[in-house]
């Protein structure tokens, strides 16, 4: 079932963004990088290297005894909160029209195996949520399927820069 633009507004806090609010460069940048006759991907795809000493041992010290949790589920919960931060990632041209969203969702591809291998996974309201309630969820979740193969967001690639930075 498709869900209509005042529906996906209305449920992910979106509203239009007047882009003649923004600066001239930021202006520019919204027509250029996403106009196919000049750029054929507007995605951009990054590989980094992330140290994750120091947020696992945040992990361990403060958020692991909470029941359910686990150590992918503490980098998925602080990579929305992260992301949150910055406007850009949680923009979406819809229609030829640019929106802003304040309260996106995760998206998880889950490996099941049989015929269907995959299941779609769709956590809201991840903003609104503490660790407790995050962990509770996406428990249940996870105990539905084998394993997670991969977290996909469309984010340009940014994301791991501010999750390393929002997790130290």
């Amino acid at each position: 079932m498709k869900m209509d633009l005042q529906e996906a507004l209305d449920r992910y806090h979106g509203t239009k963004l007047n882009l003649d609010e923004l600066s001239k460069y930021q202006q520019w940048s919204f027509r250029y990088f996403h106009n196919e006759e000049f750029v054929l991907n507007p995605n951009l795809s990054v590989t980094i290297q992330l140290d994750l000493v120091k947020p696992r041992e945040v992990y361990e010290r403060s958020f692991q005894s909470t029941q359910g949790a686990s150590f992918q589920g503490y980098l998925v919960w602080n990579l929305v909160k992260a992301l949150s931060l910055e406007w850009t990632f949680c923009t979406r041209k819809i229609d030829g029209e640019w929106y802003l969203f304040k309260n996106l969702p995760v998206f998880f591809p889950i490996a099941v195996g049989g015929d269907n291998r995959f299941k779609n996974v769709i956590i809201n309201d991840v903003i609104s949520m503490d660790w407790t309630k995050f962990c509770r969820v996406y428990e249940t979740l996870l105990k539905t399927a084998t394993w997670i193969l991969i977290l996909f967001l469309d984010l340009y690639g940014r994301f791991l820069i501010l999750l390393a930075t929002y997790l130290t």
